[in-house]
């Protein structure tokens, strides 16, 4: 008789931990491409353009840079706005930034920049921010696809799509992944190549020109790296190794000054002179901050309507914000990402460097309130903060800080295949986004808002695309959770559904259909006729009245017309003459040409009352320095007979009229850095132009150093003893040989250090 059987039970298998998804990291690149590809593929044609400070300041400016770049000359002197006015010195130019000098080349090789080749340049960088994302991602212990969601969530957030029309912030923001990630490598693995390399890269981004978001990012770094070496202490104790840990910390910091010297010291002694010398208030910094209801727009980006060019769209209705408000808080990151991140947080808050993320965010979110919180009235009172307005562009960091949640977010999934408790959270977190979309979708949210009416059906259509991308995430992740999708083919998925929301979201922001060339034309007799010939004849233009302008703001720097009005954000205090009219004031600016206000039409007048750009005078009141304005305005000074000045000429004056001694004036070289009058007169006297004070400017008279007096609260005037002289004006700046020597040598020993560094590393290794 055989042996009695035994019944085998079957149980099923308990959930292993998943297996990490593959993907080689070209192939992250290359994605990263072809998602920039698709979001600016109008622009790339040649259908759609940015619009807005882009066309009115950056293209300027960099056409102006470029054919002095391309000249060999540095562009110290911008005669062409705001009556002349510094312009390397404008940290905004960006003129020492590396890919800048690539526009240089295009101007040396077309004899032209085109407009399409400044955007593509700023292009570029969305691939660069969204790999180093990936980079970053990765160092936290991101598996490749986590990250690839976490690129593509930064590179095509709010923030950065939104300020392509201020490049400065792309090009920040772009390299500061990179910044991160070799701070984190220099501290946790103790490499000091990786501190210089992180030096570097920061010292060249800071030359991108926005000095707001370096104080922001320097703030994030120091954060940081205090961070990393608190944990370093906590883990192994006290000693040398700390030491040089928090050298490695400070050392980027450090090094990227020194490499920004040569734009930090000469942007510091225009920014002490300029409307901004002072800060302008509390009220005018916090104007833009972030309203708490404002954070739904996480959910439903155009919530409040948006600020786009065309008219297809929902105008910005939030009560009392101005236009510009709309894309200086707009942090919308996409659904895949917002939904993860949440996750993520919850899983990951508690680690070291979860926390410290957490931390960081809710400082950006607390900071970015402005006056309707508490931080950025406190922070205010610090130096530094008191200079920048719009305390919401501090949201990167919020940005940073979701697009890692994610990539962890998203590695929970596989790393616990069908945990209940997961699924659980993920019910949960997108609870209240299907929520909130269905608030929109349904009207409630915008009855609760006061939405238009009209504009009410367009504004739920977004709610219920919002309720779309959150059902198809939840969808994607559920069916990675429970193995009905390989992690690869739901991480793919998910990073096409992010694509395609952030693309919807933020690429008509993006898209002006007006051509540049339609913007900057001018017709060929009249652009003939305003601008001047020097140094024959020198004269300035005036091309705004209530009626309109002839032209955009900064086209003087395109079309080489010397305007009186102008765009900068860091423009001087002192730069028009306040006598008691305005047509005084603009005799004594040589403006020859203005509009005519009494055709109330855009049609040039020649005006005959116009001073000469250079004129002598024969005596003079000096009064001090904060007298001038008062003086002016009461109509005491009569400029053709007299000089207002703020300290003796020197010489003495004869104190009789200019038409009772012979004189005469000639220019005989004008250039933007440099000019030379040849004088004669019969007496001693002063000679008056009409060009802008700026300390950086020096005059000789027959090669020796004479002085530069400011006359008439902001013009300039040289003393000029009897008989023939010649008179030269150099623009000769000391901050900048002193922040260019201090650039040099910290380049040289930065580069030095780093190739010995980075030798001895391999060798050890």
């Amino acid at each position: 008789m055989g042996q009695p059987r035994t019944r085998t039970q079957t149980r099923s298998p308990a959930p292993r931990r998943g297996v990490p998804p593959a993907m080689p990291e070209s192939v992250a690149v290359a994605a990263f491409v072809l998602v920039t590809l698709f979001f600016f593929w109008r622009h790339l044609t040649g259908s759609r353009f940015l619009w807005e400070d882009f066309v009115e300041q950056f293209y300027p400016n960099q056409v102006f840079a470029a054919r002095h770049w391309a000249a060999g000359v540095l562009p110290f002197w911008n005669p062409y706005t705001f009556c002349g006015m510094p312009f390397l010195a404008d940290p905004q130019v960006g003129f020492f930034y590396l890919p800048h000098s690539l526009l240089g080349l295009v101007q040396m090789v077309l004899d032209r920049l085109p407009f399409e080749v400044v955007q593509a340049l700023v292009f570029l960088h969305f691939p660069v921010a969204q790999w180093g994302m990936f980079r970053l991602s990765r160092a936290f212990g991101a598996s490749p696809l986590g990250a690839l969601l976490a690129g593509i969530g930064y590179g095509l957030c709010g923030v950065l799509t939104h300020h392509v029309i201020h490049p400065m912030i792309v090009y920040h923001l772009a390299w500061l992944p990179w910044v991160l990630l070799l701070l984190k490598s220099a501290i946790e693995q103790a490499r000091w190549s990786a501190a210089l390399g992180a030096g570097l890269v920061l010292g060249m981004s800071l030359h991108a020109g926005h000095p707001q978001t370096v104080l922001y990012e320097y703030l994030l770094l120091l954060g940081f790296g205090i961070w990393l070496v608190g944990l370093r202490i906590r883990q192994r104790g006290w000693g040398l190794a700390r030491v040089f840990d928090a050298a490695r910390a400070v050392l980027p910091l450090v090094l990227a000054a020194g490499l920004f010297a040569v734009q930090l010291l000469p942007t510091q002694e225009l920014a002490s002179l300029s409307e901004r010398a002072s800060g302008q208030g509390l009220e005018w910094a916090a104007e833009i901050s972030l309203r708490p209801e404002q954070l739904l727009t996480l959910v439903v980006p155009k919530l409040f309507g948006s600020t786009e060019p065309g008219r297809e769209h929902v105008p910005f209705f939030l009560p009392h914000a101005p236009y510009y408000h709309y894309w200086e808080t707009a942090t919308y990151v996409g659904i895949p990402v917002l939904l993860l991140a949440l996750v993520g947080l919850l899983r990951r808050w508690k680690t070291p460097l979860g926390l410290f993320w957490l931390v960081a965010a809710a400082f950006a979110v607390l900071f970015a309130l402005g006056k309707h919180g508490f931080l950025f009235p406190l922070l205010y009172q610090l130096p530094g903060f008191s200079l920048f307005r719009v305390p919401p562009r501090i949201l990167f960091v919020l940005v940073l800080a979701l697009g890692l949640f994610a990539a962890w977010g998203f590695d929970e999934f596989w790393q616990h295949p069908r945990n209940r408790s997961l699924l659980a959270l993920l019910l949960w977190v997108s609870l209240p986004i299907a929520l909130i979309a269905l608030g929109v979708s349904s009207g409630f949210l915008l009855e609760v808002f006061e939405a238009p009416q009209r504009f009410v059906p367009k504004l739920q259509s977004e709610g219920t695309l919002a309720l779309v991308w959150t059902f198809a995430t939840v969808l994607l992740v559920l069916a990675l959770s429970r193995g009905w999708l390989p992690a690869p083919a739901a991480g793919i998925a998910l990073a096409v559904v992010l694509a395609a929301d952030l693309a919807h979201a933020h690429r008509s922001f993006t898209q002006s259909p007006t051509p540049p060339e339609s913007l900057y034309r001018l017709p060929p007799e009249l652009k003939q006729r305003l601008q001047p010939k020097p140094p024959e004849e020198l004269f300035r233009v005036s091309m705004r009245t209530e009626f309109g302008m002839a032209m955009l703001r900064n086209q003087g720097l395109l079309d080489s017309i010397m305007l009186y009005e102008g765009y900068n954000q860091l423009r001087l205090q002192r730069r028009n003459p306040p006598l008691p009219t305005a047509a005084q004031t603009f005799d004594l600016l040589n403006i020859r040409y203005q509009l005519d206000t009494a055709a109330q039409q855009l049609l040039f007048r020649e005006r005959p009352t116009a001073f000469p750009r250079g004129w002598m005078v024969y005596r003079a009141r000096v009064v001090p320095s904060d007298s001038t304005e008062a003086v002016l305005r009461r109509g005491e000074i009569d400029p053709r007979q007299e000089a207002l000045l703020e300290q003796h000429p020197g010489i003495r004056l004869p104190d009789v009229s200019p038409e009772s001694v012979p004189h005469s004036i000639r220019c005989r070289i004008y250039e933007h850095n440099r000019q030379q009058w040849e004088v004669y007169t019969a007496e001693p006297g002063l000679l008056c132009l009409s060009e802008i004070w700026y300390p950086a400017w020096k005059a000789t008279v027959d090669g020796s150093p004479a002085p530069l007096l400011r006359a008439y609260h902001s013009l300039r005037a040289v003393p000029i003893p009897a008989g023939t002289h010649v008179v030269e004006l150099r623009y000769d700046s000391a901050s900048f040989r002193t922040g260019a020597w201090i650039s040099a040598l910290t380049a040289a020993a930065t580069l030095g250090a780093f190739l010995v560094s980075l030798r001895y590393e391999r060798r050890r290794q």
